[in-house]
């Protein structure tokens, strides 16, 4: 009994020791006393059991432990005798705050490297910015370097492959070169896919954090750091996290093109794709934070932005809006107060109010679903429609008309008309699309669970030429998925032949364990098979992009000049609106200067290579000034 009651006071007098109340806590030792007395305990000396229990609690923390110091002046004005004595003394951590890890870097040195994808570089960015502001150094240097992170790819084997003779080789220069203290971390898709099976290997991996848990990367390097253990790893996945108040650390050198994440993860489920384990469920990015990282780079000068996502046109974020529309709500009842005093104005508030409330009954309608194509399905239930992708590309568009804005990795069932529309009719937004096709036969895309068939998708590439004409189309190809036929593949051909691609990423399929095709299908392509339809798959799409770069000879295109090129510093190298890579000479009229980060129009002169065209400049421009001579609506070149 007597020990409960312990427990009982100190869990009450806490609380009121906190606010420095003592006449409370002999209250409160005198009622426990009391209630003693009434469950007949019987104690013989009063007096010794109040000094056992203030005995007991005299070590509980008080607030002076929890806070800093006062300032010095405010002390003297409430308390000048109390003030006296706090100045001689000096601020100390208790026991129980001073053993929790310490997450600064203290300067620390981090070197990542970065495999796969535009969104794994984005990633970087905000690593960087994660660390730097928890006081780690970003380094230029490997030797030199405390810590080294690889940001890792799991979409294909070789990607991982890659990673795993890295570790090795890691591994051996902590060996050799005497630096047994270097931590190793693997990071990204990689590090969510396998868990904790890198921690297992024998590769000495220290680290493991996935995509949506980089935020906790100082802690679990203090942890390993204090010696509280000896590897760290967290890969739980969000289903919020975008990393939206996060401002990423610039790593491109030109200060021309940058990438804006906004939106993560996917609900497709392809049966190949292994991103919907590593990656999550998708979520977009508020409206707000993306505007202000695009105004950001504006005011930075860039040139070029791309909005990235695993699934970047099914962006759709719905609370943004129900946000706007309670403030509009609360507008309203302000613009209706204020007509009380300003009768001049009655009539277009209430107008306007009129029309705020007619949006929000007409967005009542559609907010109902966000549907894909007309010819394109999906295999989950279509979520509700919020601001969509083409809203924000309306208005990321308007932020700098003289900035280009791409985006990539759409998927062909996120494409709507109002879409192609827009892209029409605004100059910066680049005519250049990414319509990952990965087959041409409708009977691999079933098994794929693409949700289109050849037929669907054939359709939305000519809408796209008619309403855009003189895009450019790039794709993704995966040779030798389960049960391809020979049929298949050739069928496969036939829509590369047919659509003309400006650029495509072509690869042999590779199993991935929790997809779908590893746990209901068969492999059952051989390696042979795979890589000889793999090499007329490449053969093809080269074999037209020559016929097409052909035809550019004598085109006029306005070039965003981004660097110099390899083989000469004489020349530069930009690219067109349609993403093609050009070689310039600096040879322009009125002897003016190529400069990096600006506009030319420029003449093509040469297209016989297979990638880069070369092109002769004819004046500096800007995205506006081309428009008007070249009337981007009915011709882009």
């Amino acid at each position: 009994m007597i020990n409960r009651l312990n427990r009982l006071c100190k869990k009450n007098i806490l609380n009121n020791i906190l606010n420095n109340n003592k006449n409370c806590c002999n209250k409160i030792i005198n009622r426990f006393y009391c209630n003693l007395n009434t469950t007949n305990l019987k104690i013989n000396n009063e007096n010794n059991l109040k000094e056992s229990i203030r005995e007991k609690i005299k070590d509980i923390p008080n607030l002076n432990e929890f806070l800093r110091k006062n300032n010095n002046n405010e002390i003297n004005e409430n308390n000048e005798n109390k003030s006296k004595i706090e100045k001689e003394e000096e601020y100390e951590l208790p026991p129980y705050l001073s053993s929790l890890p310490n997450d600064k870097g203290n300067g620390r040195k981090v070197w990542i490297e970065t495999y796969g994808c535009q969104m794994n570089v984005s990633d970087e960015e905000v690593i960087c910015s994660i660390m730097k502001s928890s006081g780690y150094t970003i380094s230029n240097d490997f030797n030199s370097a405390d810590i080294v992170f690889l940001n890792t790819c799991s979409i294909r084997e070789n990607a991982e492959a890659k990673i795993w003779l890295r570790l090795t080789e890691l591994r051996a220069i902590r060996r050799k070169q005497g630096r047994p203290n270097l931590i190793v971390g693997v990071l990204g898709c990689m590090a969510e896919r396998l868990k904790e099976k890198l921690l297992e290997s024998d590769m000495k991996v220290d680290i493991v954090v996935g995509p949506d848990a980089y935020r906790s990367l100082p802690s679990l390097l203090a942890t390993l750091e204090d010696g509280e253990q000896q590897t760290a790893i967290n890969v739980i996945l969000s289903a919020d996290e975008t990393y939206a108040d996060i401002k990423p650390v610039r790593k491109s050198d030109n200060q021309v093109s940058a990438y804006v994440s906004i939106m993560r993860g996917c609900n497709n489920m392809c049966s190949y794709c292994i991103v919907p384990f590593t990656r999550g469920r998708e979520r977009s990015r508020p409206i707000d934070s993306i505007l202000r990282e695009v105004k950001d780079l504006s005011d930075q000068g860039f040139k070029e932005i791309t909005l990235l996502g695993q699934n970047v046109n099914s962006f759709n974020y719905y609370e943004e809006l129900n946000s706007n529309n309670n403030n509009n709500n609360n507008n309203n009842n302000n613009n209706n107060n204020n007509n009380n005093n300003n009768n001049n104005n009655n009539n277009n508030n209430n107008n306007n109010n009129e029309n705020i409330i007619d949006s929000q009954k007409k967005n009542k309608i559609e907010l109902e679903s966000l549907k894909p194509r007309e010819g394109f399905k999906t295999i989950y239930k279509s979520p509700k429609k919020g601001i969509t992708f083409t809203k924000l590309m309306e208005l990321v568009s308007k932020v700098d008309p003289e900035i280009r804005i791409r985006f990539t990795s759409p998927h062909p069932k996120d494409f709507p008309d109002d879409l192609l529309e827009l892209i029409k009719n605004q100059p910066n937004i680049c005519k250049q699309l990414h319509i990952p096709a990965q087959s041409g036969s409708s009977k691999v895309l079933e098994s794929m669970r693409r949700g289109y068939t050849r037929e669907s998708y054939i359709e939305l590439i000519d809408t796209i030429k008619r309403v855009l004409p003189g895009c450019a189309i790039s794709s993704d190809f995966i040779s030798g998925f389960c049960g391809e036929s020979d049929k298949d593949h050739n069928e496969t051909i036939s829509l590369m032949e047919y659509v003309g691609y400006e650029n495509a990423f072509m690869f042999m399929y590779s199993l991935r364990e929790k997809t779908h095709a590893h746990r209901q299908l068969k492999d059952d392509v051989p390696i042979t098979l795979k890589n000889s339809r793999l090499t007329q798959v490449v053969d093809t799409f080269y074999k037209r992009l020559k016929e097409k770069n052909q035809l550019e000879i004598g085109n006029h295109h306005l070039v965003l000049v981004d660097g110099f090129s390899k083989r000469s510093e004489k020349d530069f190298v930009g690219r067109t609106d349609t993403n093609k890579k050009v070689l310039i000479s600096n040879d322009i009229e009125n002897d003016q200067d190529i400069k990096i980060g600006q506009y030319y129009i420029v003449e093509i002169i040469k297209g016989d290579s297979e990638v880069t065209l070369k092109g002769k400049p004819i004046m500096k421009s800007s995205i506006h000034h081309f428009n008007n001579i070249y009337n981007h609506k009915n011709k882009f070149i």
